[in-house]
């Protein structure tokens, strides 16, 4: 399995990127978490949030992982979960 891990700051087209990578190459896209992670809060995410924020998105890339694709499209990686946890909270959980 060939992995392609997108990375950036939000609102630079990792989204779009990975759709067309998918349109071209075919394989598997994994979303980011945090998104579905706001959505179904429906407020603004805080320090505590993180960990759950960082499993759910190892969770979804566990089950994609499973499936066994050729290739597999991260449309983030928990790199981006540590930089966004250190910027906006100053502090990130050790284990990330």
């Amino acid at each position: 399995m060939k992995v392609v891990v997108l990375t950036g700051p939000e609102s630079s087209g990792k989204s779009f990127l990975a759709q067309r990578l998918q349109q071209r190459f075919g394989g598997l896209v994994v979303g980011e978490y945090v998104r579905h992670f706001i959505e179904r809060e429906r407020r603004d995410t805080c320090l505590a949030d993180i960990p759950a924020i960082a499993r759910g998105q190892l969770g979804w890339e566990d089950a994609a992982r499973a499936r066994e694709p050729a290739l597999l499209i991260l449309d983030t990686h928990l790199l981006s979960n540590i930089l966004w946890s250190r910027t906006l909270f100053g502090d990130c959980p050790a284990w990330l």
